[in-house]
C-alpha cells in the first residue's frame, strides 16, 4: 500500500532540504503513534468506567 504522497515529499525536500525530510517524517510519525495510543487509552477508560 502506497500512502506517501511522493510529490509532497519532493516539494518538502526542496523547501527544507532533502536530508531533513526523513528526520521530520520520523518525528511526525512518532507524534502520530503517541496520539493514537492516547486515543486508544482514553476510549478504554470511557468504555470501562
Amino acid at each position: 500500500m502506497d500512502v506517501i504522497n511522493h510529490e509532497k515529499l519532493a516539494r518538502l525536500g526542496n523547501e527544507i532540504g532533502a536530508d531533513n525530510v526523513p528526520i521530520l517524517l520520523n518525528i511526525f510519525l512518532g507524534e502520530l503513534t503517541e496520539y493514537m495510543g492516547a486515543l486508544a487509552r482514553s476510549q478504554v477508560r470511557i468504555a470501562m468506567p
